[in-house]
């Protein structure tokens, strides 16, 4: 970007600017979130300059650095503004950023159509039986049910006990989340220890690749065929649909009955990003620590020109979804701030 765009940028994020030969000095929007005082009264941060390509930045006081879009989105998600004007001027500045993006959001729809064709040839290879789900079904351990879980909803998602698990440390029984694709159909598992022993908490069944799904898509788009009075067709998109990291967040907001679908972690795959593009506004609730903020900054990314995208906010002292209660999660969407 050019230094005129880098001085109009900070000024929109409320920051000083000096041009300098090669950069541009700026106050850091972050100070008030990971500085020691909380201010850059001397201004630390250095934005490069770049006549026809994307700059980078990078701050000297809290060490954070990156693209000037990550930058942007990053400041968003903190402040809960709203991002578009910001985003639209790095687009104008750096248009190879966005053609980029483009060819490479073409190269993989071109992929996944590949792959789609593949699927359809060999549409139930990945698929297993319900027989290997049977065995741990009709208990569930007492953790999920603490956790404020109905009974009701571990038998809707299937929810199972595998009481029978070890590991290296000995027996460890754990909660069984069986993994559906769209059309219902069991493609995977997941274990989670119901132990409060440290290390590894999540286990996959059969190593099927998550990656590939989106959890309870299956459930939100029976709830909306059942609801249309319609028998089969589940692939209709929804007009909104919300965004969480873990199967248990997904499943509690399903109990508040807000449409909601887990990418199973903080990051989210391209075959993920293809399967969101069938919907036409997105609520991101990613965790509320860094990792979810990455998350949040590359679904912004990836799909700013295909949607309006929302994040929504925690209440304070609360970091990730299951935690809300059912009015805190209705007013958090309620309350959510357009990034793109």
């Amino acid at each position: 970007m050019r230094a005129e765009g880098i001085v109009a940028l900070a000024g929109m994020m409320g920051s000083t600017a000096k041009v300098r030969k090669t950069y541009v000095n700026i106050q850091c929007p972050f100070a008030p979130f990971y500085h020691k005082n909380g201010t850059d009264n001397d201004p630390s941060c250095n934005v490069f300059i770049a006549e026809k390509d994307r700059s980078g930045w990078k701050c000297h006081s809290c060490g954070r650095h990156g693209t000037l879009a990550g930058m942007v989105i990053q400041w968003a998600i903190l402040t809960r503004k709203d991002a578009t004007d910001l985003l639209d001027l790095i687009q104008e500045e750096e248009e190879s950023v966005e053609a980029v993006c483009g060819r490479l959001d073409r190269k993989w729809d071109e992929k996944w159509k590949e792959r789609e064709a593949e699927v359809v040839k060999n549409m139930d290879l990945d698929v297993f039986s319900e027989d290997e789900l049977a065995p741990f079904l009709g208990k569930v351990p007492k953790y999920i049910i603490d956790r404020g879980y109905s009974i009701e909803t571990c038998r809707a998602w299937r929810l199972g006990y595998d009481k029978e698990w070890k590991d290296e440390d000995g027996p460890r029984p754990r909660l069984v989340i069986p993994i559906r694709r769209r059309d219902g159909k069991l493609v995977g598992m997941s274990g989670r220890a119901v132990d409060d022993i440290k290390g590894k908490k999540y286990w996959n069944y059969w190593n099927f690749p998550k990656s590939h799904y989106l959890f309870g898509e299956d459930m939100v788009l029976a709830a909306q065929a059942a609801e249309k009075g319609r028998e089969g067709d589940k692939y209709e998109p929804l007009l909104a649909i919300t965004i969480v990291e873990g199967y248990l967040d997904a499943i509690k907001w399903w109990e508040y009955q807000i449409p909601t679908v887990s990418i199973m972690g903080s990051s989210i795959s391209n075959e993920q990003i293809h399967l969101l593009k069938d919907y036409e506004r997105l609520y991101i609730a990613l965790d509320a620590d860094k990792a979810g903020d990455d998350g949040t900054s590359e679904i912004v990314r990836r799909l700013r020109n295909r949607m309006p995208l929302m994040r929504v906010p925690f209440p304070s002292g609360k970091t990730d979804p299951k935690q809300l209660t059912q009015d805190e999660a209705w007013y958090a969407l309620e309350n959510a701030k357009r990034l793109a």
